[in-house]
């Protein structure tokens, strides 16, 4: 069997200009006929592996690591400096949805325009219209400009049009957080279905508990290089361990000021133990509560659980991410979610503010975990505050248990610092 998808010691690297740069002849002149030389900025660097069909290939890493750059190459977007990359077969690309649709064109138009640049015959492309419009939602709306829909309307044509183009390579890029939780869910079957089906899937993903479920392998990167390729839960625990060491180096062996009297959500949390990373950004309290808000130390397997981050910053702090895992008394991470995929705080968050998440349905078996919370650095490079088994919970049983499940339907309430 042939690969669908072969890279071999692919590089790529591009120029950056310096900002203070002339930008006119004038400005040229004015400074002597100086110009600086452009930096060569390498993005990939000997990146090498093969894709068999119905096989799904994970690519996860730090902001900035590469994995855009990698699915772009593979989708035709630019060329190699260095190496090959060879595809067999059509591509469906999940980049930027939306992208090369017209704001004047209906909402129809454009499914039919999309379909036509994949590759589509006209009379395929006509087909197939009625069931985009099916699965987007929207069949209420094709006839209506492209300009007057929401952009969450605007997202769910164009993952529509990709996925109905009968792809045999899929290239998924951070977008299944498009629509409300039901139309994510379809959105992931009908990408399942698509694998079993046979088609080949690069997935570049932030949501590790995610690319572990749905995954056959996971390539890490890390400044466009590298780091590992096997079975994903080898390569997610040596990411995992990358980043804690960054963290506990960050971690200060004299508590701030501000640390040394915690509320009482944190007894029994020890900077350098359970509790690590730079404190730039802290978390001051933690609360477990049913969906009326109510504080719970236990709650039913399936049903809902809300978990409340309160965190607090003197300096300002640029789009932290934050995150909130379930793991047992063994360590093992059962359940992850994090605002990595468009849920996030913003630029500049300084003061207090609270995050609020809202699980509709807690995917995890009766049992005794621990809620691990933390708040990380905009590229998961390390821990602004990360605490560690501080915060138990008990899940009940249900009228039936209910197996772990990685994707539990949450929603995230932000309310930013002052």
């Amino acid at each position: 069997m042939r690969p669908r998808v072969r890279v071999e010691k692919v590089v790529k690297t591009y120029r950056r200009y310096d900002s203070g740069r002339p930008r006119t002849w004038k400005s040229l002149l004015a400074g002597g006929l100086r110009m600086n030389r452009p930096q060569r900025i390498t993005a990939l660097d000997g990146i090498s592996f093969e894709v068999m069909p119905g096989e799904s290939l994970g690519i996860i890493g730090r902001n900035g690591a590469g994995k855009s750059t990698l699915l772009r190459l593979v989708g035709g977007v630019g060329r190699a400096d260095a190496g090959t990359v060879a595809v067999e077969g059509r591509i469906g690309s999940l980049l930027e949805l939306g992208a090369g649709m017209h704001p004047d064109l209906s909402g129809r138009d454009n499914a039919l325009l999309g379909c036509l640049i994949g590759g589509l015959t006209r009379r395929e492309a006509a087909r197939r219209v009625g069931e985009i419009a099916a699965f987007a939602e929207l069949e209420d709306f094709m006839g209506a400009p492209l300009r007057s829909y929401s952009s969450g309307m605007q997202m769910r044509l164009g993952f529509a049009v990709s996925i109905h183009m009968e792809p045999d390579i899929l290239l998924v890029d951070e977008v299944l957080s498009v629509g409300d939780l039901p139309f994510q869910r379809k959105c992931m079957e009908r990408i399942t279905a698509l694998r079993e089906g046979g088609c080949s899937i690069l997935f570049a993903t932030h949501d590790l508990a995610q690319a572990e479920d749905a995954c056959d392998r996971v390539l890490w990167l890390a400044h466009g290089r590298p780091m590992a390729l096997d079975e994903p839960a080898s390569v997610i625990t040596a990411f995992r361990n990358a980043m804690d060491r960054v963290t506990r180096e960050r971690t200060p062996r004299v508590p701030p000021q501000a640390v040394r009297k915690p509320d009482a959500s944190h007894e029994g949390l020890v900077l350098g133990d359970n509790r690590l990373g730079s404190q730039e950004m802290r978390i001051w309290q933690v609360v477990l509560a049913a969906p009326d808000g109510e504080t719970v130390a236990a709650a039913e397997a399936g049903g809902p659980l809300r978990v409340i981050v309160r965190f607090e910053c003197e300096v300002p702090v640029d789009h932290p991410i934050v995150g909130v895992s379930f793991s047992d008394g063994e360590g093992r991470v059962c359940l992850e979610i994090s605002t990595a995929n468009g849920s996030g705080l913003g630029a500049g968050v300084r003061g207090r503010g609270e995050v609020v998440l809202d699980l509709h349905r807690l995917d995890l078996r009766a049992g005794n975990y621990y809620v691990d919370v933390g708040l990380y650095e905009r590229a998961w490079q390390y821990a602004y505050d990360y605490h560690w088994h501080a915060y138990p919970l008990e899940v009940t049983p249900a009228g039936r248990d209910r197996p772990g499940h990685r994707s539990a339907p949450h929603r995230w309430t932000v309310q930013p610092g002052d």
